[in-house]
């Protein structure tokens, strides 16, 4: 029989929580680890990266992230008027999850990480169809006006390619046009808890275009207890992404990508020499769920 001191080890090798490098040193836990501040940019930043076409993963299809057990749901198709600040649904918008399937794969193993903290993703966008692109980037160009009613189109348009790529040029076959959503690399989460399906605070919401969106934002200064919350939690989901391959863009703590132009800029600005592994693609038949 063991001892409840020897039952409590036990529970403790058990439920070990991952280990990572901090500024201090190694510690177990991924929420008291800063997440780096770096550069913001613009989403316009990634056109000039190469794709490898010839890839395997090139040709790889999409597939359903329900397949995968990874929750979400289409929050540009919602109908319900609960997908604020649009309150309606996005023209164009896929009503289902579909990503690569490798993506889909990696996201799998991203819960697997989160297990041991409570904690599950929550997609809220993934692959997204031209058209959808298209009507996000007027509604962004729309925001960027009634920030700056004195501007110009071209202050406009570059204050809305923070947050939304332009997809006014879109050509499927020129890499200097394509967004990342449309390759199906792309995807927009958070995280929730485990059992009750309660979102985690964030201190932020999806899609608000202001600096409080900025990845680090909670990392430039002291905190009080509800930003600590957000910040604790936007750690975990950073860290829990990138430790499977993942690049998240700087200026949303949602947005992360995996084989397309944004990710191989990312990875590329920290010493690693990577192609680009997706261009566009469309749904074909997909297998059932």
């Amino acid at each position: 029989m063991f001892s409840p001191l020897m039952s409590a080890l036990v529970l403790l090798i058990v439920f070990q929580l991952p280990v990572l490098a901090g500024p201090n040193g190694t510690v177990s836990d991924w929420r008291e680890v800063p997440i780096p501040r770096t550069p913001v940019g613009t989403t316009t930043d990634y056109h000039s990266q190469p794709v490898d076409m010839k890839s395997i993963l090139a040709a790889e299809g999409l597939d359903k992230l329900s397949k995968y057990g990874v929750a979400g749901e289409s929050f540009y198709a919602r109908t319900d008027g609960l997908n604020a600040p649009y309150a309606r649904p996005i023209a164009g918008a896929s009503p289902e999850l579909l990503c690569r399937k490798v993506v889909a794969q990696k996201l799998k193993k991203v819960n697997e990480r989160l297990a041991r903290y409570g904690a599950e993703l929550f997609v809220l966008d993934a692959w997204r169809p031209i058209e959808c692109q298209k009507a996000l980037w007027q509604y962004f160009v729309e925001v960027a006006k009634s920030k700056n009613s004195r501007g110009d189109a071209v202050s406009w348009n570059k204050e809305a390619a923070k947050y939304c790529s332009d997809p006014r040029t879109f050509n499927a076959l020129n890499p200097r046009t394509w967004t990342v959503h449309v390759t199906g690399g792309a995807v927009d989460l958070t995280l929730r808890r485990r059992g009750t399906g309660e979102l985690l605070y964030m201190g932020g919401v999806f899609d608000d275009a202001s600096a409080l969106s900025e990845t680090a934002h909670f990392e430039r200064r002291a905190v009080n207890a509800s930003e600590r919350e957000a910040q604790r939690n936007r750690r975990l989901l950073y860290h829990a992404m990138v430790q499977e391959g993942f690049t998240n863009y700087p200026a949303e703590w949602w947005h992360f990508d995996y084989g397309d132009q944004m990710w191989s800029l990312i990875k590329n600005q920290k010493g690693q020499k990577v192609k680009s592994l997706y261009g566009p693609v469309r749904p074909v038949a997909l297998p059932p769920s």
